[in-house]
Formats: C-alpha cells, structure tokens, sequence
C-alpha cells in the first residue's frame, strides 16, 4: 500500500531557512529528490522548485531566515521615508537610547505630514511592517545605564545644530521669523507649596510646621513664549470630570485671554492636549506666517492627530529629546 500523501492533513509552512537547508542536504547526499522529499513529508515537487530557486532561497535567508517565500512582495511607497526612519532608528539605539514605535511614527510624519493620511490605524499597521522588514522588533532592555554628561551634551549639540541649520537659506525654517519660534511647556503649580523653613525661637529643641498631605492638590499650566519674549495665553488645567459643573463654570471666572479646561487628574492628556490646539496655538498660527512650536517629549505630543493638524495650521513641530527640555527652555 502507498504511503499516504504528504500534503494531506493541516497545511505546513517552511522557512527559507529550512528549505534552504533540506535543499542542501539533498544535494551533499546520493539519496533522489523523492527520498529526500520523502523524508522530510514534503512533495518532491515542492523540493524541486526549492531546488530551481537556490539563488533567491539564499538571498531570503541572508535577509531575513524565517521568510516563509522567496518574492519580494509589493514595492515599498516610500523608500526615501523609510530610509531616514531607519538611519533615525539606528542613531537613537547606537546611543542606547530607547525608541517606542510613536517616535518612528512621528518621525515618518515629520519628514511627510500626508504620510499614510495620517489616519493612526494605517500608521501602525506601517511602522510594525517596517520594523518586519528590517528585522526589527520590541525588546526589554536587559541593561540600563545612567546618561553620561558627555552623551548629554552630544544629544543637546546635535539637536541644536540640526535645528540652526534648518533656519539657514534654503533650510525648511529659512521663512520663520523669531517672533513665530514658540516653547510651551506644562509646569504642575500646587496650592501650597513645600515648606522648607519657618521662623521659630532660638534654641527650640522643635520646630514643628503643618503642611498638606501627600496629595497636595495642584493644576497644570501650559505657558508658551515666543523667542522674543512674548507671551502666549496660559491655559489651565484643574481637576475635574470634562463637561460637568466645575468645567462649565470656568468661563465665567476666568480673566480675559486666560483659557481653562477640567481632567480627572489635572494632568495634559490627548484631549487637553488639542483644546490647548484650539484655543492658543490655532489663533496665534493663524496671524499668518510660517512658524515653529518646540514641545518636550511627552505622549500627548506626538500623537498623529495633534501632530497633523498643527501641520494643517503651517507650523512645523519639533519635540525636545526627553529629559533634556530644560536645557532648550527658551
């Protein structure tokens, strides 16, 4: 009786780097193409067109060994983009600093704002195809150092002198006058603040001083300057449930040109994050003119629907590398 055929059953994949090795093992031996086959439960057709593609096998395996098929696939749209992601990627991890998928995205939207149409989901499902592509992929990081002082100042030397040269003739800031260069940054202001002395009599033996508890209440304020000094309006965020009495109350107490907005915490999330689009940065970019918006490097930042309406308003924006943004406050 035959033995039963091979492709019968659950459907089985091979990687380029088992078909390449069953096809060198079929050709150092003396067995035929059928034993081998055979042996392995595979068809000794589909071990023949291995065979007739050894060249491309090869080349699958040099690139990437658990390719399940020697095509190339479809073309990629944008190879330039991918080529300076993939340099940025390199530059980063070279330094040992960590690099999350939002920052490959924001990069991508930085060098093409209609990248992918900006929609967030197409955005995704492109930077984990291109982290497949140049086998890429999320890791733990299995040693963490302290930052250097001298990669600190190569991270602040670098930043600067890419953001100069781009205000130079032909560079993509060449238009942007200093009074259109805005840094906004959120500070928490807490009701009270941290008791560090008092006046008491000499020679007390105790000095006592009440103070608030742990969950000192506090807001977050957003306050933007322009390089010449000038003043954007600040924006306020208290803590409170969006849309209920606290938040709704908040225009009739506010001054003038003062802009407020409640969130659970107190804290910008993406939502705060684009009212503060809305209500500040959208007035002040629509006086006409290219400009430039520096934010640090938070989450809100750098999500694709901020990051693409501020470039509808034709302003171009730059995010500070974390944990440097004090050393770029304007």
């Amino acid at each position: 009786m035959p033995s039963p055929s091979p492709s019968k059953g659950k459907k089985r994949y091979y990687s380029a780097k088992t078909k390449l090795s069953v096809v060198m093992e079929h050709k150092k031996g003396t067995c035929s193409a059928y034993a081998t086959a055979k042996r392995h439960g595979i068809q000794p057709g589909q071990l023949n067109r291995w065979i007739q593609h050894l060249p491309q096998l090869k080349q699958a395996v040099s690139k990437r060994p658990s390719k399940l098929t020697v095509s190339e696939g479809p073309k990629v749209a944008a190879p330039a983009l991918e080529a300076a992601v993939l340099e940025y990627c390199g530059t980063l991890r070279d330094s040992d600093i960590a690099v999350s998928t939002n920052m490959l995205i924001v990069k991508a939207l930085s060098i093409d704002p209609t990248f992918c149409g900006g929609i967030r989901k197409r955005l995704f499902h492109w930077v984990y195809k291109f982290m497949e592509r140049h086998t890429l992929c999320i890791r733990r990081p299995t040693r963490q150092g302290q930052k250097k002082s001298n990669h600190l100042t190569q991270v602040m030397n670098d930043f600067v002198g890419n953001l100069s040269r781009r205000f130079l003739p032909f560079g993509t800031l060449e238009d942007v006058p200093m009074d259109r260069v805005v840094n906004m940054d959120e500070t928490p202001v807490y009701f009270e603040p941290k008791v560090h002395t008092t006046i008491s009599k000499k020679g007390a033996t105790t000095v006592s001083a009440r103070v608030c508890s742990t969950h000192n209440p506090r807001v977050s304020v957003c306050l933007a300057v322009t390089a010449t000094g000038k003043k954007l309006p600040p924006y306020v965020v208290f803590k409170g449930v969006p849309g209920a009495r606290i938040d709704a109350s908040l225009e009739k107490i506010l001054p003038a040109n003062v802009f407020a907005c409640c969130q659970k915490n107190a804290w910008l999330d993406d939502p705060t994050t684009e009212e503060w689009m809305k209500k500040v940065w959208q007035p002040f970019a629509g006086e006409g003119g290219p400009s430039l918006l520096l934010l640090d490097d938070y989450k809100c930042h750098k999500q694709p629907k901020f990051t693409r309406e501020v470039a509808k308003l034709g302003s171009e924006l730059e995010i500070i590398p974390g944990m440097y943004f004090v050393y770029f406050s304007l």
